[in-house]
């Protein structure tokens, strides 16, 4: 078992083996921009902690995406690490441009509507098949939020707040 690092960001889950020759299905979080490529150290999370694999062969396609690890060579090995959560650390991610941002980026700021009202914090990012939710904590309960650009207005990186609009129907 390898000694992991602090900043692991949950990038998806190995799913069943297809195949013989050790390649998995497997279910991204965010198929668009995952940072995962041939060479990407990916860090699966067992029972006993965290174990490393290298990326040999990727193939993101929404539901059939694959992967296939070096030293997983046929279907006994890739059936020891299926159903698992694969993480990724966060110093690894792809740099963006300064308007852009990860969805992980978004948990643990607070959230405004237009009218400058604090709304709640964010305690996490649900990955939906048509679209992310977020999720944040208010004072009345949870409220999800629909990452699309009808309700997303602002995100500032500095400060850790998103501001968000046209929400009056999703809030009890």
């Amino acid at each position: 078992m390898s000694s992991y690092p602090d900043d692991l960001v949950p990038l998806g889950k190995l799913l069943k083996p297809k195949g013989l020759n050790g390649e998995l299905r497997v279910l991204v979080f965010n198929e668009l921009d995952t940072s995962m490529d041939i060479g990407t150290e990916l860090w699966i999370k067992t029972k006993d902690g965290y174990i490393k694999r290298t990326i040999e062969k990727i193939q993101i396609a929404d539901k059939k995406s694959v992967v296939k690890f070096m030293n997983c060579d046929n279907r006994s090995e890739a059936e020891h690490i299926h159903g698992k959560d694969f993480f990724l650390p966060r110093t690894k991610f792809k740099k963006l441009g300064s308007n852009e941002y990860y969805l992980v980026d978004l948990v643990g700021s607070q959230v405004f509507d237009e009218n400058k009202k604090f709304l709640g914090i964010i305690i996490d990012i649900l990955a939906m098949p048509s679209q992310h939710l977020i999720v944040v904590k208010s004072d009345n309960g949870e409220i999800l939020i629909p990452h699309v650009s009808v309700h997303v207005e602002l995100f500032d990186k500095k400060m850790k707040q998103l501001s968000v609009k046209g929400i009056e129907g999703l809030i009890d």
